[in-house]
């Protein structure tokens, strides 16, 4: 099973060409996001006009992408340009986003799938990444994403984030889900979610997932709500069962745990923390994945 059909942020970058058509700047509502974007940020200054986006035009912006970010919980988008104060004409070198996903859940989900494979971003964000050309991260429901279209100004952008996350303000956006990963290793900022086919599997929903760094050792955990924990087993053995993938069963004091030996994820293992499953992948050694595990099991009998 395919993950939900997104386009490779880096990719989408490179690829993308400022149109004016697209920018063609209409008056935003006082009570918008437009609030977010301030009118000057060190050497840039804002166009004078911002253009709002719903879910029913959201498709003249992000063509063929529209229902990614609706299904994941989309409410509004507003976009905004930004140029040199000393440039009166011309494309603005630097195009501004933010989506309103509507929750912190939502914005994570997105900016897991769009930032694949790039470097966390530290700041007074939640999750932040950045590449060679463009800086994204999420505080409370909203997701930010930054491009630059000009060589030499990652500086400039980075710098217009932390004005719009000011101006955004303190947001709670802790997720509790990620209390429950061990911390030893944890990789600042890798915390993603993926709503649904976690890893090409159906029955794998509602996934949140940390990376990890401990030596040499790099490996990902992954954390499952199901709806319905009973089922979630049975969809799980009933699928591994079918398709003659060997599953061996084991268990770290009274929570169970499973091995399975995936010809395509490779061999990873998970067990059962109250009505929660937690995993891990990329570890080749049973006993690293073993003693992962316990960690996690004793962490979910703190109190």
């Amino acid at each position: 099973m395919a993950l939900l059909p997104v386009i490779a942020l880096a990719i989408y970058i490179d690829g993308q060409k400022y149109s004016p058509e697209v920018f063609e700047f209409t008056r935003a509502s006082e009570n918008s996001l437009a609030h977010f974007f301030p009118l000057a940020s060190k050497t840039l200054a804002r166009d004078r006009q911002i253009r709002l986006y719903t879910k029913e035009n959201l498709y003249e912006y992000v063509d063929g992408h529209a229902e990614f970010f609706i299904s994941s919980g989309f409410n509004s988008l507003a976009v905004s340009g930004y140029r040199d104060k000393k440039q009166k004409a011309g494309d603005p070198p630097v195009v501004a986003e933010i989506y309103d996903m509507g929750s912190t859940g939502g914005a994570l989900g997105v900016i897991s799938q769009e930032a694949s494979g790039l470097d966390a971003f530290d700041g007074a964000w939640f999750i932040g990444y950045k590449s060679g050309k463009s800086v994204m991260f999420i505080k409370g429901p909203y997701y930010v994403r930054l491009n630059i279209f000009i060589k030499d100004g990652m500086k400039t952008l980075y710098l217009l984030a932390k004005d719009i996350s000011d101006n955004i303000g303190e947001i709670k956006t802790e997720l509790p889900q990620f209390t429950k990963f061990p911390e030893p290793g944890a990789v600042k900022g890798s915390g993603g979610y993926v709503s649904n086919n976690y890893m090409g599997l159906d029955f794998m929903t509602n996934v949140f997932t940390y990376k990890y760094k401990r030596g040499e050792k790099k490996f990902t955990a992954f954390l499952v709500t199901p709806e319905n924990k009973k089922r979630f087993i049975e969809r799980m053995l009933s699928f591994y069962d079918e398709t003659g993938v060997q599953v061996d069963s084991f268990s770290i004091d009274s929570a169970k745990g499973w091995k399975i030996q995936d010809k395509y994820e490779g061999v990873w293992s998970m067990a059962r923390v109250g009505s929660e499953f937690i995993g891990v992948t990329g570890l080749e050694s049973d006993k690293d994945r073993l003693a992962f595990l316990k960690e996690v099991v004793a962490k979910g009998g703190e109190k």
